[in-house]
């Protein structure tokens, strides 16, 4: 994955993945915030965050 880090898809993807988080942050307690609120908000599939992600709180530590 060390490759793919450095493509910049992965990279924006990624950045629009956490923003769109952090967009939510503001407007909902963390536990109301699903996927499915980020993958809407970021305009991505299910299966593109999983690839990027585990999980919600996978999202978190990395988002922080």
């Amino acid at each position: 994955m060390a490759e793919e880090k450095k493509d910049l898809r992965v990279l924006r993807t990624r950045k629009l993945i956490m923003d769109s988080f952090i967009a939510l942050s503001g407007k909902k307690e963390f536990r109301e915030i699903t996927v499915k609120d980020i993958t809407e908000e970021a305009m991505i599939n299910r299966a593109t965050f999983y690839y990027h992600f585990e999980d919600i709180y996978d999202l978190l530590d990395k988002a922080l």
